[in-house]
């Protein structure tokens, strides 16, 4: 369920929902009404406070932005945001409001795929030559020495490139100018 909450413009909660609530550790949304962030929101008091200076100081609407903040329990969880500012029939800013969706999911499964494309691109860099042997030992189970003079590792490369290595193909060069 998506977060949402709305401040004064002092910056005191008017209202959040049940998620709100339960994300921030409060038995009901009622106990954080007409408190400040620091007073009932402790895992999201660093975030709430820089918003409140962007949103309602600056005039400037946060839209879909991505932020990480930890649990009352301690885990890392992400956000995908939007704030803007809460205006009378007047037209004047009299506070905040929220919407937040959790992502924690979506972000760590993007990681765990980068994490994959690295790894595949790291033994495709090996299987050409283009990490040194010394950096082969840090791959996972990989104790065979393969170089690039080395027959099984043509036959292997033939097998699975056919096609002729383009220069930068695979990443091995990028890797080697970083590590320059």
């Amino acid at each position: 369920m998506d977060t949402v909450y709305f401040r004064d413009r002092d910056g005191r909660f008017i209202l959040i929902n049940q998620a709100m609530a339960e994300r921030e550790g409060l038995a009901t949304p009622e106990l954080a009404t007409g408190k400040q962030p620091s007073q009932c929101c402790p895992c999201m008091i660093e975030t709430l406070e820089q918003d409140q200076v962007v949103v309602m100081e600056r005039n400037i609407p946060i839209i879909n932005h991505m932020e990480r903040f930890n649990t009352p329990d301690g885990r890392a969880e992400w956000l995908f945001s939007t704030k803007l500012p809460l205006r009378d029939h007047q037209g004047h800013l009299v506070g905040m409001f929220s919407v937040a969706r959790d992502i924690t999911e979506q972000k760590r499964a993007q990681d765990t795929v980068q994490q994959e494309l690295e790894r595949r691109d790291e033994f495709i860099a090996v299987l050409h030559g283009d990490i040194t042997p010394g950096d082969k030992s840090a791959l996972p189970g990989w104790n065979h020495p393969v170089g690039k003079d080395s027959e099984d590792n043509r036959r292997l490369l033939s097998a699975l490139a056919p096609t002729p290595r383009l220069p930068g193909a695979y990443g091995g060069e990028r890797r080697a100018a970083r590590r320059a």
